[in-house]
């Protein structure tokens, strides 16, 4: 099995999430997914109750919890069971793509990566002056990129190059 990157995995997931961003939009005057789905198909309280051995006020409870969001996938999966369904959940983007979450959460990545790297250099800096921190600075640059300052190439190499001293070398 070959890795997929995360650019694959949001273009499948999409596939994926299209069916429930549909129902989500055309259900907004839903009243719970189980209660409707009960009255629906014409399920009485009082044999769904039975079916799960439980008390009929059990069912209203349940039924409640699920539309207030205070009920469990197992308490759920048993209720779809009941009903002769399958349960399936997914998460689906409020407001955007799984593509554009993804762009805001490297954005939101990189400012803190920035805010902590400017934090880092503040407190690097702290009491000296600007001259100072430029020194600095440029010199954490220079050994970053590996650029030799002010080695005399005349003599390391006597063939080669003009031979001032002080020369920035690649």
């Amino acid at each position: 099995m070959t890795a997929r990157s995360g650019e694959e995995m949001r273009r499948e997931l999409e596939r994926e999430i299209l069916p429930f961003e549909v129902v989500r939009r055309q259900a907004t005057g839903i009243d719970g997914w189980v209660r409707s789905l009960r009255r629906a198909t014409g399920f009485p309280a009082g044999e769904m109750a039975r079916r799960m051995g439980v008390r009929k006020r059990e069912i209203f409870r349940l039924e409640l919890a699920e539309k207030n969001g205070r009920i469990d996938i197992g308490r759920l999966r048993q209720l779809a069971d009941t009903l002769d369904c399958e349960l399936t959940y997914a998460f689906v983007p409020k407001q955007t793509s799984l593509e554009e979450l993804a762009e805001r959460e490297r954005s939101k990545r990189k400012r803190a990566r920035e805010s902590k790297r400017l934090e880092k250099a503040s407190q690097r800096y702290d009491g000296m002056s600007g001259v100072e921190a430029l020194r600095l600075e440029v010199g954490r640059l220079v050994r970053r990129l590996g650029i030799r300052i002010g080695e005399n190439r005349r003599t390391r190499d006597k063939d080669q190059g003009s031979g001032w001293g002080n020369e920035i070398h690649w």
